[in-house]
């Protein structure tokens, strides 16, 4: 995408998603290069005291929206703000409780994606634009003879975001402008640099955000009843001893490996949490072969048009809390089901993750379906002709022997 300047000659305007950070200034600066009539929006999600410590804010929590402000006026487009907490604590806060309530997986920044990028849309009609951008690293393609459009990965695995746009509504995508798609985020660092574009880099988080305990304990504590933490006991699952107390379940999460605990012994190592008992407040912890399985079931499964659901399909699985590409063979079921099996185990695998699925796993991948984690573990497949002629012997010999016993007499 050239940087060099281009007469404004374009009547088509592009609102663009800032945040404040690089990704999205350059995604908007470069828009503005190309001649697009850009115009930027913030939105307001939260406050700063939903957290105890500001590194555990949202990835995308606009910290000075001042300084995005002046971003607008130095590359000289107008800037909107919006406020979203009330849609943010509906769509965002309210289903990360209760997937912790659940034991689910934490599924916020898909939520929040989805949410932003309606947002977005909902703007992008009501100024009278025509399309909308953001700075995801990403790409998105039009399928000619489908009418369909596509979510293409980043050729740089790194930096590659394509996971979040997976499941997006046709229309959005058919009005989504992502100028960073063939970009690394090393080259975008550098143009916000050499173009001084008053954008702060990301905030640095281990994987998704409210991940980690501390970033969710005092938004649970607010918003969930003392009656329902649920203090009890945390169990060895395979030795079955106590380990010690816990406060409350929802203060804990899947594949958490260092936990508080009161009244503790002495903690075996290599143990995290991998099952709760909602019924009396046990929590249990293990080995991570208890998070560790060969094969899913998927639910709420939304798949591309034209793919054979007659035969298996061969295709390729991210999670988010990894970039790497797992292979597996799609077998598709009834209402918006089917069974994955993979080529090999797959760590960690938590009920309720979504998980997008790909065509490939090289550069320039295409998003073909996206689903959730349902029942977990290898499935066997049936064959019905045999299990019912199974079935009709096993009753014509329970027959014989109901008329066998009759004959006898106490």
């Amino acid at each position: 995408m050239a940087l060099d300047n281009q007469d404004n000659n374009s009547t088509m305007k592009v609102v663009v998603a800032l945040t404040g950070r690089e990704d999205s200034a350059v995604a908007a600066f470069l828009l503005k290069k190309q001649g697009y009539q850009v115009i930027g929006l913030s939105m307001v999600v939260t406050n700063e005291d939903i957290v105890d410590n500001k590194d555990f804010l949202p990835k995308c929590h606009i910290l000075d929206l001042d300084k995005v402000k002046a971003f607008c006026e130095k590359i000289k487009i107008p800037f909107y703000a919006t406020d979203a907490k009330a849609r943010f604590e509906n769509d965002v806060l309210d289903k990360l409780v209760s997937n912790k309530l659940t034991a689910r997986a934490n599924a916020s920044c898909f939520n929040c994606t989805q949410m932003r990028m309606h947002i977005l849309y909902q703007k992008m009609k009501a100024l009278k634009a025509d399309y909308i951008s953001t700075g995801h690293y990403c790409k998105v393609y039009k399928n000619i003879n489908s009418d369909e459009y596509f979510i293409h990965s980043n050729n740089d695995v790194k930096s590659d975001q394509s996971l979040l746009l997976a499941g997006m509504d046709q229309d959005i995508l058919k009005h989504l402008m992502l100028p960073l798609g063939e970009l690394r985020q090393e080259e975008v660092t550098k143009i916000s640099k050499n173009f001084n574009l008053l954008a702060d880099k990301s905030i640095e988080q281990a994987g998704f955000c409210f991940k980690v305990k501390e970033a969710t304990e005092k938004l649970l504590i607010s918003k969930i009843p003392k009656s329902m933490l649920k203090a009890g006991q945390i169990i060895n699952k395979q030795s079955e001893v106590v380990q010690g107390d816990h406060k409350g379940m929802a203060f804990h999460y899947l594949t958490e490996k260092e936990f508080e605990m009161e009244n503790s012994g002495t903690l075996e190592k290599n143990i995290e949490i991998v099952d709760y008992n909602f019924s009396n407040g046990q929590i249990f912890a293990g080995s991570k072969k208890f998070l560790t399985f060969k094969g899913t079931q998927i639910v709420s499964l939304m798949i591309g048009k034209g793919l054979d659901k007659r035969r298996p399909l061969t295709c390729y699985i991210k999670f988010q809390y990894s970039n790497s590409f797992v292979k597996a063979n799609l077998l598709f079921k009834n209402n918006q089901t089917a069974y994955l099996d993979f080529a090999e185990e797959v760590y960690p695998l938590i009920k309720g993750e979504n998980i997008v699925i790909y065509d490939s796993n090289s550069r320039n991948s295409k998003i073909i379906g996206y689903a959730q984690v349902g029942t977990r573990g290898e499935f066997k497949a049936i064959d019905r002709v045999e299990f019912f002629k199974n079935k009709s012997n096993n009753v014509e010999e329970e027959n014989k022997n109901d008329q066998n016993v009759s004959l006898f007499k106490f």
